[in-house]
């Protein structure tokens, strides 16, 4: 998961002396606003580092599997339209007291996991694909071989209905409840 990936860059590379104290920039792959320049120290003959100011250890595990670090839909399902044409989809309740729960369209058109129906959605694509996360420059590609920018496509989800598509959609009027 890209959330759980982060790009650890040394902030100063102009000389090898440089780079042996120089401030690490730490960034989330997936979120790029989680990011931040810290100092990484360790104490003689210790095998974990440590940031400046702070209480715990690091250890980094370095990820070299290029089929990992050149997925670019790393996390995300990407439907083929062909798929979307034929396919639909049911969306169970994650819940810790039951796993029997799933979406479905009450009399009102609100959505909810009250009875035992299960509603077989559609997903239609919304605009095309879009980048996302932590931007990976040339720069930065020559710094981490196979490294790609994530990307990712939004859908719209909607039952399919002889008056017309019915679009999911969060409805502000009613407590912020789902509708069709």
């Amino acid at each position: 998961m890209p959330a759980f990936q982060w790009v650890v860059l040394k902030d100063r590379t102009y000389s090898t002396n440089v780079k042996k104290v120089s401030a690490v920039t730490v960034a989330n792959r997936e979120f790029a606003n989680l990011s931040n320049s810290v100092q990484l120290m360790i104490k003689p003959g210790a095998k974990y580092m440590y940031a400046s100011g702070g209480t715990d250890s690091l250890n980094y595990l370095k990820i070299e599997d290029t089929k990992i670090l050149g997925d670019t839909l790393l996390g995300y399902k990407n439907f083929e339209a062909k798929d979307m044409l034929v396919n639909r989809y049911t969306f169970n309740y994650l819940h810790a007291y039951t796993q029997d729960k799933y979406l479905a369209k009450s009399a009102d058109s609100t959505v909810n996991v009250l009875s035992e129906d299960k509603e077989a959605f559609t997903l239609k694509e919304i605009g095309g694909i879009q980048d996302y996360g932590y931007e990976v420059t040339d720069a930065v590609a020559e710094r981490i071989a196979g490294l790609k920018q994530l990307r990712r496509q939004a859908y719209q989800i909607y039952l399919e209905s002889a008056s017309g598509d019915k679009y999911l959609w969060a409805n502000d009027n009613t407590e912020n409840k789902y509708a069709v």
